[in-house]
C-alpha cells in the first residue's frame, strides 16, 4: 500500500491519500484529518455526532474514494493550477563576467 500524508501549512489539518492496487482495484482513498484536537468532546458534541449517525447512517464525513479516472482528473486539475501560479521567466539574462 502506498500512502502520502500532507500537513496543512497552518498545522491544523492533514490530507492522507492511500492506494492499494491489489485490494482496491486501483481506487484511491482520501481522508482529511484534524490535528491538535486536545480537548474531549462535550456531551452536546457527542450527541450531535450520534444524531448524525442515526440520521445518515454514516459517521465518516472526512473520507472520499476516487477511481483511477477521477485521480487523473484531479492530477490534471492540480497541474493546471500549479502552472497558473508558477513564476514566469523575466526575460532578463544574467551576464557573468
Amino acid at each position: 500500500m502506498k500512502t502520502i500524508q500532507l500537513k496543512c501549512q497552518c498545522g491544523s489539518s492533514m490530507l492522507e491519500i492511500q492506494n492499494d492496487k491489489e485490494e482496491t482495484d486501483g481506487q484511491f482513498y482520501l481522508a482529511m484529518w484534524e490535528l491538535g484536537y486536545l480537548r474531549p468532546m462535550s456531551f452536546k458534541e457527542r450527541l450531535r455526532w450520534a444524531w448524525r449517525i442515526i440520521k445518515s447512517g454514516n459517521p465518516w464525513t472526512d473520507h472520499l474514494i476516487l477511481d483511477s479516472k477521477q485521480m487523473d482528473e484531479l492530477q490534471s486539475f492540480i497541474t493546471s493550477c500549479k502552472e497558473d501560479v508558477a513564476p514566469k521567466p523575466s526575460g532578463k539574462r544574467l551576464i557573468l563576467g
